[in-house]
């Protein structure tokens, strides 16, 4: 248990300074405690291991400025964007997943009431931090446990921009006065509307919940297509090529576009949403313009729920491998499965796939339709009682190949 409790009794790093503004509240701490336990006793060692080397390699890259190795003692933005392995072209997305581990390393809080956040000129993240991200991604908790958790929510809304909170040079608005018998005019109108106690929830939530630029939605999506690929380009020498196919097919030879499926994905939920969530899309066609439209979570979620039920689960597995199996054992920082060409960088398999456990199905023999890019797109759309472990992906049913195809019916 020796683990467990030191992430159990580990301190957060900002609780540092009360009069700098709320802390984590009790709630986040209880629930952080608890989670803590759902991790096994090698899983906490792995990470532990993991965020010791990228701590030690940060640290040699900042030798140069002694004052900033003193400040900011946990894991930087950079470090853990160079550790997720995407390409200099694809950093957006890595910085995403940055804001997110950032945001759900407090939640239930909403990080834009902590000032403490907002008073660091470099974020970071503790061993403490990475508790809660790992867990919802990595399906430790699920909306059944802990206080109705919803991943998929908090996963979500935690790619959202937090909001400065108020200062003294950015002071909230006035609140409008109490109403009391002084403030009430004579007018019945103004009476009648004055005193109106209606609810109506939807107006109450209306402003309250984050939403999410649909460009970023765009770069997550990207990512998660890119990681795809990548898996899938590392299992292809098991299995050949298809001698259906000619020599200079795209199925084998070319990326797909990705970010234009990205976008084009991205287009459909908005549209999904201005049709009234799945009501008629008659209207003339109009590309949205990305770039001022954002999404909301209830948005996404009907979208998602209709049309791809496990669209992050490719980061379930990628974050398990990265940070909670296989690293205990290595004497060395993996340095990101972009540079697995390198002597000093681990292969796609070492990161991505569990020994015995192929990260996405595989075939005793090619096949022109049951293509490896179709058949880890197809298990997007399963229902999400097909859902296995983070250990195990769709369609893997024990079965001599790795799938079975009872999963469709």
């Amino acid at each position: 248990m020796g683990a467990v409790h030191s992430f159990i009794t580990g301190e957060p790093t900002h609780a540092e300074d009360p009069a700098k503004g709320p802390q984590t509240s009790w709630k986040t701490n209880k629930l952080h405690k608890d989670i803590v336990t759902k991790f096994s006793e090698i899983e906490l060692l792995s990470l532990r291991k993991v965020l010791q080397q990228l701590k030690a390699q940060q640290q040699l890259q900042q030798q140069p400025q002694q004052e900033n190795k003193k400040k900011d003692p946990g894991i930087t933005e950079a470090t853990f964007v160079e550790y997720l392995g995407f390409p200099p072209s694809r950093n957006r997305v890595g910085q995403l997943l940055f804001r997110s581990f950032y945001n759900l390393s407090v939640y239930p809080d909403k990080p834009d009431t902590l000032h403490y956040r907002h008073d660091k000129a470099t974020p970071t993240l503790s061993q403490r931090d990475f508790i809660m991200p790992l867990a919802l991604y990595c399906h430790k908790v699920d909306k059944t446990t802990l206080m109705n958790v919803e991943p998929l929510k908090a996963i979500f809304e935690s790619f959202a921009e937090t909001v400065t909170p108020a200062s003294p040079t950015n002071p909230d608005p006035k609140p409008d006065p109490p109403l009391t018998t002084d403030t009430i005019t004579d007018s019945p109108k103004d009476l009648a509307s004055q005193t109106n106690i209606a609810w109506d929830p939807e107006d109450d939530l209306t402003d309250t919940r984050p939403t999410v630029k649909a460009q970023d939605v765009v770069d997550i999506l990207e990512g998660l297509f890119w990681l795809i690929q990548n898996v899938i380009k590392s299992r292809r020498d098991n299995v050949g090529e298809d001698p259906l196919l000619p020599p200079d097919s795209p199925t084998i030879h070319r990326h797909p576009r990705h970010r234009h499926r990205a976008t084009k994905m991205v287009e459909h939920i908005i549209q999904y949403s201005k049709a009234g969530g799945g009501g008629s899309l008659s209207q003339p066609h109009v590309d949205p313009d990305l770039a001022s439209e954002s999404i909301s979570f209830e948005t996404f979620s009907k979208y998602v729920s209709r049309n791809a039920p496990n669209l992050f689960e490719v980061l379930s597995q990628y974050f398990y491998n990265l940070f909670l199996f296989g690293n205990i054992t290595s004497t060395e920082t993996k340095s990101g499965i972009n540079n697995s060409s390198s002597s000093s960088g681990s292969s796609i398999q070492e990161i991505m796939a569990l020994p015995g456990v192929s990260s996405v199905p595989v075939l005793t023999f090619p096949s022109a339709i049951l293509t490896p890019e179709n058949l880890a797109l197809i298990s997007w759309f399963l229902p999400p009682a097909t859902t296995t472990t983070p250990t195990l992906t769709k369609l893997y049913a024990g079965s001599e190949h790795g799938f079975s195809m009872n999963q469709f019916e």
